[in-house]
């Protein structure tokens, strides 16, 4: 799982819709057991997708330290970036010199 490069709040994963749809029954049963099937018609979608028991059981924690790193990574070692420009005069030098 990773964050999206277009919205901050956003996350994008690529597991199947059936792990999706358990993480959202178990929020679902966790946090409105009495009002589980409430105003959900029984022929609809959402009351077969509900009714199905949770195969990958989920656990909800909040997470304590930052999801946003900052918008660059930190340099990988000192003075690390852009060096100065490449001097071809003394290697131009050296080569006409042996023509």
């Amino acid at each position: 799982m990773s964050l999206v490069y277009y919205n901050a709040d956003l996350f994008k994963c690529d597991a199947p819709p059936e792990v999706i749809y358990d993480v959202f029954k178990q929020y679902k049963i966790e946090n409105y057991q009495k009002d589980l099937f409430k105003n959900i018609n029984e022929n609809s979608y959402k009351y077969k997708i509900l009714k199905k028991e949770v195969k990958n059981v989920p656990t909800f924690f909040e997470y304590q330290g930052s999801l946003h790193s900052g918008k660059f990574l930190s340099n990988p070692t000192k003075n690390w970036g852009p060096k100065a420009k490449a001097k071809l005069i003394k290697y131009a030098n050296n080569f006409f010199n042996k023509i």
